[in-house]
């Protein structure tokens, strides 16, 4: 191990560098002298920086990886994936992988293309991003967690080439030798066979946890193998509670299962001493599995192992699952309160000057030249909305009014009513102006002394009320919804908790009931009949029901707690369910082992 503090390593790794230090060099030769593992990449250095300048280090460096490391640095544009192994006196290894690239964004086949031209001694190439190859723009589109980037040649007369199956094609070449040449050098120590997916091992409390990650906006599916013979749980950070990962086999003295993560999922994995006997294979869901019981829902069997030998056991048949989708009326409610976000505002200073159409922010940094009077001074702000309907309460949030005082009017009349503290937040306040409102047009104002150039109106005007947002107008609340996104019901700037309400009639349900819903990537909870069944933050949005659903008509209840995007940015991000919920009533099963 090379040992830094209180971190220990087994592998060290030494990325294309034509210089290092000598000492460094001198660190490395005697941990591979000690039985120490070192994966060189690209090319490898052939000087070092000494107490008395550079040194030539070629031979050395050579020594250690079996390679010439002159070679490696003139060629290596040219070079294919090679892998170069060297064992050395004491145990240690080295490798070093031949490559032109780690993360090559200009496919192999037509790197010979590339050329930078136009560029004058001592310039860097074209931006990150953008390489010019033979006449063409090649341009790197970056994605998001739900779109991968795309890598595209564009022509002079913009004619679009997608490169990006090439270039995924020639990384995955390279992904697989890197993790060959890993694999040669040290056992590894978690195995996932899906390169989206990322994995921290930890040790707490003599315990292995292994924290997976899935970054991708699509379901990721793997199988995961990890060091020794082990029975693997899915631990649920929600709630604290563990169900087993069933099922697993152990080969070669690792622990393999299948892993499915949510689009933007993670997941816990925890290790469990073996038991005498293991699931090897399985068409049930795993729930729980006790002393000498097996209890799972769905149809199906389940075959055991212990001492070598194999065991299939089903339990007696069942009814598939039954399914009942929640369709029909539904109702919504902003519990918070709805809000309608204005972005478009003018201003002048005093009250006689220019109206300028401005954005939200310090008022100097805004104007077309510096200001002719001397701070301190005054300023107007005006905002224009409409209503078709008058709310029976709509606050003004005052928020980011900087200055040394303001004051606010609505249609040319002052609010007399005093600010207040608001639910979003201890430092914004609320001014009541629902009895100053009127059908059609409202024009608001607000004017503040500046006393500095950093002051003015900094953040978007937002109004707080009873009321729905049709067409950017003010509107009467209508209950009635769908199950679905509320930016698209009349909420575009709501942040808050959204309740979904539903009654149904059910009949009895035996066995095992989840209500299965999708909220995106918000929170949920779900209550029947007035009883929590339980939160969930992050997919898969399913929680049990069934011991709070009752024979005839039921309440249910799905709230739904969104980021402050929506609000404090006015950017009407998806919120709220995406579609209908439904309740499945799966068969209990237990296998008796």
């Amino acid at each position: 191990m090379l040992r830094i503090a209180d971190e220990a390593h087994e592998l060290v790794v030494l990325p294309p560098v034509t210089h290092v230090k000598l000492e460094a060099l001198e660190q490395l030769e005697r941990f591979v002298a000690a039985g120490g593992r070192v994966l060189g990449l690209v090319f490898l250095p052939d000087r070092a920086f000494g107490p008395d300048g550079t040194v030539d280090v070629a031979e050395r460096v050579e020594a250690l990886f079996g390679v010439d490391p002159r070679a490696t640095q003139a060629g290596f544009e040219r070079a294919s994936l090679e892998l170069v192994q060297r064992d050395h006196e004491g145990g240690g290894r080295t490798a070093f992988l031949h490559a032109d690239a780690l993360a090559r964004r200009v496919p192999r086949g037509r790197r010979d293309e590339v050329r930078y031209s136009d560029l004058e001694p001592g310039q860097h190439a074209p931006r990150p991003g953008r390489d010019e190859v033979a006449g063409m723009s090649f341009v790197v589109e970056r994605g998001d967690y739900f779109e991968p980037s795309r890598h595209v040649l564009i022509a002079a007369d913009g004619a679009r080439r997608d490169v990006s199956a090439e270039v995924a094609e020639e990384r995955a070449e390279v992904t697989s030798a890197v993790a060959e040449a890993i694999g040669r050098l040290i056992e590894p120590d978690v195995v996932l066979e899906n390169d989206e997916l990322f994995c921290l091992h930890r040790v707490k409390d003599d315990r292995d946890v292994y924290f997976v990650v899935n970054p991708t906006g699509r379901r990721q599916d793997a199988q995961m193998s990890v060091p020794g013979e082990i029975e693997p749980l899915l631990w649920d950070p929600s709630t604290g509670g563990e169900r087993p990962i069933a099922p697993s086999v152990v080969r070669e003295g690792r622990t393999h299962f299948d892993l499915a993560l949510d689009p933007v999922g993670s997941a816990f994995v925890l290790s469990e001493p073996a038991r005498e006997w293991r699931v090897v294979e399985a068409d049930v869901v795993v729930d729980a599995i006790e002393h000498d019981l097996v209890r799972a829902h769905g149809e199906g069997s389940i075959t055991v192992e212990r001492a070598g030998e194999r065991r299939s056991l089903s339990a007696p048949a069942t009814p598939p699952p039954r399914q009942i989708t929640l369709e029909g009326a539904w109702q919504f409610e902003a519990e918070d309160g709805n809000a309608l976000v204005i972005r478009d505002l003018r201003c002048r200073a005093g009250d006689g000057g220019e109206w300028l159409a401005v954005v939200p922010g310090a008022w100097q940094y805004q104007q077309p030249a510096e200001p002719e009077q001397p701070y301190p001074f005054a300023v107007s702000y005006e905002a224009r909305f409409n209503a078709r309907d008058v709310p029976t309460r709509c606050e003004l949030i005052v928020d980011g009014f900087a200055g040394s005082e303001w004051s606010v009017e609505v249609n040319g009349e002052a609010v007399a009513s005093e600010p207040r503290r608001s639910r979003l937040d201890s430092q914004m306040a609320a001014l009541d102006i629902a009895s100053l409102l009127r059908a059609g047009e409202n024009v608001l104002g607000v004017r503040l002394v500046l006393t500095r150039p950093t002051d003015g109106l900094l953040d978007l005007v937002k109004l707080v009320g009873d009321f729905a947002v049709v067409d950017g107008a003010l509107a009467p609340t209508v209950a009635a919804a769908r199950p679905d996104d509320w930016t698209r019901q009349g909420f575009p700037y709501y942040s808050g908790i959204g309740v979904y309400r539903h009654r149904v009639e059910l009949p009895e349900l035996d066995g095992r009931v989840l209500l299965e819903a999708d909220a995106g990537d918000d929170a949920l909870e779900v209550r029947v009949n007035g009883e929590t069944a339980g939160v969930r933050l992050w997919a898969p949005y399913a929680l049990d029901v069934g011991h709070l659903l009752q024979p005839g008509e039921n309440e249910l209840e799905l709230r739904v707690a969104n980021t402050p995007v929506n609000l404090l940015e006015g950017h009407p991000r998806r919120s709220g369910l995406t579609g209908t919920p439904r309740l499945v009533a799966y068969a209990e099963r237990e296998f008796l082992l």
